[in-house]
């Protein structure tokens, strides 16, 4: 075919030089059909001896002879010699077809089965018929794209026998022909790079369906957290309002427990100074003991008798000391009451100078019972420091919450200690325990809302959450340093200049 679009057109015999044969030329190439030297069905065509380059003329001369075995020769008839051909691909002296028409005809055979007698047509046929019965399989081919790859294959062939066995005239139609072969291909290759583009696109959506999903999944993992975050501030606050209500229960019952407790008190006064009396009056009775033995014996045998059955003086002795004791529990009840009371003040009263030594003196107070009833020691040390500016009973707290965690991780026999320092332009409050420690997995989650350690029911995991809250709201730090099996210790950095008022 010629090049410049004019399909199925073929030059002049003169332009052919004089070769009647048709001429395969560049558009049969540019169809797929006809490879190159470089392609597997070039070099096959290069094995096989059909033609010298792609676009050559095709010519009987250019067949590569079969080497010659030893001792054979072309002239004495053996099989290996190769009489001159005759007419429409037969060689002189030979009546069988040639190899290569076997070879087409039983490759053809299957792809016979399924486009029935339209191939052999095409094959055998010549002008319109061929042409009409090409464009049958085409279509057949091109809707089932089934036969595409063995017609490529076979394409050299078919155009080969087909011009041994076709006059020169038919040429125009082998142009058609091998048109038609091209464009038997071209639907299926654009199919097939329609198919890779679809799988490409696919490809890509995929990856970015993949994308899209870890983002929804990141997505739902960051609302699942908030969620939970959010569920614990609620339960934070719900808690916090408990200890609000709480401290003001406290201070209500610290207010009515003060009452009485200020009437006994008052009263065990009263009696500690009449009892005073009482033994005064018996040491001046003792005195005139000789006196009532001279004058009135009767009555001096009767006090006789009832001081060897009450022992008087032991009695005194006795009543005295119950009185200090009461007096001192009494005491301790009313600087509990006080303590409470001043513990639980409103949080919102305003930053005040505070000596913190205080807060500490009254915790240490506040939980001393119950480190004495676990056998563990508790030990104040504070050093002289100045006013730190802060809400003071949200320090005591803090104070609070970090000794009794202290207590609970002590075993009986065990110690703690609360010591005081000052630092510069801060105070330090550190607290030391001889308990199990924590363990450096769970280290940085001890300031974490709702999480504990202790079995269930003894603690929310609330204490250190809050501490570490309180801490922050007056502007200072707190950390920790534990060794598991060794002990634990806090330690709070207090500012001394005012702090802002905590969330």
């Amino acid at each position: 075919m010629a090049r410049g679009g004019q399909r199925g057109r073929l030059p002049p015999a003169g332009e052919r030089g004089g070769d009647p044969r048709p001429r395969v030329g560049p558009s049969s190439r540019r169809s797929g059909w006809l490879r190159d030297s470089t392609s597997p069905a070039g070099h096959a065509s290069r094995r096989r001896g059909r033609y010298a380059r792609p676009g050559d003329r095709w010519h009987p001369e250019r067949v590569r002879r079969r080497p010659r075995r030893r001792g054979s020769s072309s002239r004495d008839g053996g099989r290996h010699s190769r009489p001159p051909r005759q007419g429409h691909g037969r060689r002189a002296g030979s009546g069988r077809p040639l190899a290569g028409d076997r070879r087409v005809k039983e490759t053809l055979r299957p792809l016979a089965e399924r486009y029935g007698s339209a191939l052999e047509a095409f094959v055998t046929g010549g002008g319109e018929e061929a042409r009409s019965r090409g464009y049958e399989i085409g279509r057949t081919a091109v809707a089932d794209h089934v036969g595409l790859l063995e017609i490529a294959e076979l394409h050299h062939e078919v155009l080969e026998t087909v011009m041994r066995r076709t006059p020169a005239r038919s040429g125009p139609y082998l142009a058609a022909a091998s048109q038609f072969l091209g464009e038997v291909l071209s639907p299926f290759e654009m199919s097939l790079r329609g198919f890779q583009e679809a799988n490409g696109r696919l490809t890509d959506l995929n990856s970015s369906l993949e994308r899209q999903n870890a983002l929804l999944a990141e997505t739902a993992r960051s609302e699942r957290e908030a969620h939970e975050a959010r569920k614990r501030a609620e339960s934070q606050l719900i808690q916090s309002e408990k200890l609000a209500a709480l401290g003001l229960l406290v201070a209500g019952v610290a207010h009515e427990v003060n009452n009485p407790l200020a009437f006994v008190l008052g009263n065990m006064a009263v009696i500690a100074r009449d009892l005073g009396f009482v033994r005064d009056a018996c040491t001046l009775f003792r005195r005139g003991d000789a006196v009532i033995r001279e004058h009135a014996p009767a009555l001096a045998a009767e006090i006789a008798a009832l001081d060897a059955r009450i022992d008087l003086s032991h009695t005194i002795a006795g009543l005295e000391s119950n009185l200090a004791r009461s007096l001192e529990g009494l005491d301790r009840i009313r600087q509990i009451v006080i303590d409470l009371h001043d513990f639980a003040r409103h949080e919102e009263a305003p930053c005040e100078a505070v000596d913190v030594n205080q807060g500490v003196e009254l915790t240490v107070r506040l939980v001393r019972g119950k480190a004495e009833k676990k056998g563990v020691t508790l030990e104040a040390a504070c050093a002289p420091l100045p006013t730190v500016t802060c809400h003071g009973a949200k320090i005591n707290q803090l104070i609070l919450n970090l000794l009794v965690n202290a207590i609970d991780a002590c075993e009986p026999g065990g110690h703690v200690e609360i010591r005081t320092r000052d630092v510069e332009d801060a105070i330090l409050i550190e607290v030391a325990d001889t308990g199990c420690g924590i363990i450096p997995g769970i280290r940085s989650k001890i300031f974490d809302p709702f999480f504990t350690t202790k079995p269930f029911g003894q603690g929310m995991g609330l204490g250190l959450a809050i501490s570490h809250s309180i801490v922050e709201a007056h502007g200072g730090a707190i950390d920790v340093e534990s060794s598991p099996g060794q002990g634990t210790q806090f330690r709070v950095r207090l500012p001394l200049g005012p702090a802002s008022p905590p969330a």
